[in-house]
């Protein structure tokens, strides 16, 4: 049986071999292309993240240069695992909480139940004309934030109560006491101790403030406000804007002591400002 020949049609309607190869290698090459265009995209965002890299650490060197002397290389490095509780973002925890987001501590956690009123814009640095209405503990982490965005910061709108104090201050390394009311202090005191945490106090009354650093079981507070009333002294005497800038500062510096196991903290000791009269006075207890 005779095979059947091909007319010039039919072997003309053919595709040959070469006319598929042509296509493919042109998809190919262009494939290659888009890879190698790939790869420079990739290269360049890499150089962009290392740059960013570089960036950022050359900030976190440069941020804390002017705490070098006060603080040493090392030791800012230790603050970065360290962490915080400020009871209270009103004149004295605003002060705190800045100047300890400043200095670089690692996590801060900021409680306040309230929110701003007028009546807090003559001294209370969290606060403007903007924020009023606004939680004072999630717009204090909101305005950290923008001075330090580093350092976690974990706001609490709540008010301090025996039933959840302990759980609020537990596993922080230094409670700050910056509250406006004696009960609650006590409150804070009393959990300080159960949780073994330092804490340091810190009040405020017109012209005159006072700190203390209190280890648990010393239950210097329980001593100083033994009889008090419930409302502190700045009910009657007022606050203007000087006196808790005063009193947060040195707040601030007794924290950064007991992080850092520095000497001079005043333990079992409390000093007396009269910024009036430019007298400084320490009793000692104990």
């Amino acid at each position: 049986m005779k095979a059947k020949q091909e007319t010039g049609k039919e072997r003309a309607g053919k595709k040959s071999p070469d006319h598929f190869a042509e296509p493919l290698l042109e998809g190919y090459e262009a494939l290659q292309e888009g890879c190698a265009a790939q790869q420079e995209s990739y290269e360049v965002l890499q150089a962009v993240y290392e740059a960013q890299q570089e960036g950022c650490a050359t900030q976190h060197s440069m941020r804390y240069d002017r705490n070098v002397g006060t603080v040493s290389r090392k030791e800012q490095e230790v603050l970065r695992e360290k962490s915080v509780c400020i009871v209270g973002c009103g004149g004295l925890g605003g002060g705190v909480i800045e100047g300890l987001t400043r200095l670089g501590i690692g996590k801060l956690t900021i409680v306040d139940g309230d929110v701003f009123d007028a009546s807090n814009l003559n001294r209370q640095v969290l606060s403007h004309e903007g924020n009023i209405g606004r939680e004072k503990a999630a717009e204090g982490a909101r305005q950290m934030k923008k001075i330090n965005s580093s350092v976690e910061i974990r706001p609490l709108h709540t008010m301090l109560d025996a039933q959840n104090c302990c759980d609020i201050i537990r596993g922080h390394d230094v409670a700050v006491d910056a509250l406006d009311n004696v009960q609650s202090r006590l409150i804070l005191e009393d959990a300080c101790e159960k949780e073994e945490i330092p804490l340091v106090h810190g009040a405020i009354a017109g012209w005159n403030g006072q700190v203390a650093v209190v280890r648990p079981k010393d239950r210097l507070l329980h001593i100083i406000y033994q009889g008090s009333q419930a409302k502190g002294a700045e009910a009657e005497t007022g606050n203007p804007s000087f006196t808790p800038a005063v009193i947060s500062g040195i707040q601030v510096a007794e924290t950064l002591k007991l992080l850092l196991g520095r000497d001079g903290v005043l333990e079992n000791r409390l000093l007396l400002i009269d910024l009036l009269n430019h007298e400084h006075e320490v009793i000692e207890f104990g």
